[in-house]
């Protein structure tokens, strides 16, 4: 009898946190796969473009040689030497449906632009993004700050 009430306690004291989450939705910081950095999502200065994404945390800052990371496989050269923290990789997602979202993110590893559709569920994000021959997925999970 002790382990069905000790089950109903921690369900009991887990439902506070998965409807927090649900509030919460898709804003918030989220751990990318690896951890190898932390994405704070959030509306779009201009609400009209729905919501938006940039990096504020990496696992590897600066280069070998101690200087911050910079987008420096972006096809447009000028913008080769914009450092990678704080880079706005999310711009204009937008609802597609109960927990759903589409819209663009930008990956300075690969120095490209994917569509994606992006699923909540929980305090875990997949972003898909599909090209000509397949589509790949990623779990993002959320941030809790220790």
């Amino acid at each position: 009898m002790i382990p069905a009430r000790s089950a109903v306690i921690a369900l009991a004291l887990s439902l506070p946190a998965a409807a927090a989450a649900q509030e919460q939705g898709i804003h918030g910081t989220w751990w990318t796969k690896g951890k190898q950095a932390r994405v704070e999502i959030a509306a779009c200065e201009d609400a009209s473009k729905g919501v938006c994404g940039k990096i504020v945390w990496l696992a590897q800052p600066n280069d070998a040689k101690g200087r911050p990371q910079t987008d420096k496989l972006n096809p447009k050269k000028d913008l080769r030497t914009r450092e990678v923290m704080g880079l706005q990789l999310i711009d204009g997602w937008r609802e597609a449906g109960p927990r759903k979202w589409r819209g663009k993110i930008y990956d300075p590893d690969k120095g490209e632009t994917f569509n994606i559709t992006i699923s909540l569920a929980g305090d875990r994000l997949v972003l898909t993004g599909c090209i000509v021959w397949g589509c790949d997925s990623e779990t993002w999970v959320r941030y809790r700050q220790p």
